[in-house]
């Protein structure tokens, strides 16, 4: 016959079993619910920049940036002097406000993605076409630009926005 002992002994041990495998369930439960709040907390990042990609191309894609568009992409110049004298601040206020004005939404769109509030590949691939070929006519007069206002960092997360930009279309096949 079973004593007693031994059946004290056989509850103990399922009792210690049973509470490792609740243990166990429990642990793995809280693990599926962190991946899967982590995957909801990524879809929401996700969701969040783009809409903020969407607010700003929606800033972007209006009558006066694509009329500043085209009038800048259709400025000349042959040196600095020439460019100043026929856009600059003192010369040609209203070409400068045209500039500025264009150029303060790329300072605008290089924040976010300098801060990571916007990855550069999204940017690349709404408006890195536009940025590239605009701000590529700039880059040969930035510094004078810079100097002649004794602004040194007049346009500079623009530039770094068109450098980002460069670096990430020489990684790409097309």
């Amino acid at each position: 016959m079973i004593e007693l002992s031994i059946i004290r002994d056989l509850v103990a041990i399922f009792g210690v079993l049973a509470g490792f495998s609740y243990y166990v369930l429990t642990v793995r439960a809280n693990q599926r619910n962190q991946e899967l709040a982590l995957k909801a907390q990524q879809l929401q990042l996700e969701t969040r920049q783009a809409q903020l990609l969407m607010q700003v191309y929606n800033k972007f894609d209006t009558k006066e940036k694509h009329h500043a568009y085209t009038q800048i992409w259709n400025w000349q110049w042959n040196d600095f002097e020439d460019f100043w004298t026929r856009y600059g601040v003192t010369e040609n206020l209203e070409n400068w406000q045209i500039l500025t004005s264009f150029l303060a939404f790329y300072e605008g769109l290089g924040t976010l993605v300098k801060t990571s509030k916007l990855p550069i590949e999204e940017v690349y691939l709404m408006l890195g076409g536009l940025t590239i070929s605009v701000w590529g006519k700039f880059v040969p007069i930035l510094d004078e630009i810079r100097e002649q206002m004794n602004y040194p960092r007049f346009a500079s997360e623009t530039e770094w926005l068109y450098h980002e930009l460069m670096k990430y279309q020489e990684t790409q096949d097309n």
